[in-house]
């Protein structure tokens, strides 16, 4: 694997760390930011795909936003599970 993919896969991991200690909060406010951080996690995970993948060294995936994200990895035959709510979750954080 490559090494930003590793980085990006722990960055990611962290976020995940904070999102499961916060998603119980009552707090909107706490909530609104997990769902952001949530989000953010996630994204990062797509683009260490199209990393590993070498999809980046083709494409400026920094630069895409996360609906281009989703279909570059469609585009290149990887199935992404519960697309949906992840769509359904990025319309929410926005």
């Amino acid at each position: 694997m490559k090494p930003e993919t590793v980085h990006a896969l722990m960055v990611a991991k962290n976020l995940f760390d904070y999102v499961t200690r916060n998603a119980v909060s009552e707090s909107e406010h706490i909530a609104s930011a997990t769902l952001i951080v949530l989000q953010d996690a996630v994204e990062l995970v797509l683009i260490a795909c199209l990393s590993e993948l070498g999809i980046d060294e083709r494409r400026n995936v920094e630069r895409m936003e996360f609906d281009q994200l989703l279909g570059e990895l469609r585009a290149n035959e990887i199935n992404i599970p519960r697309i949906g709510t992840i769509k359904a979750m990025n319309k929410e954080r926005v």
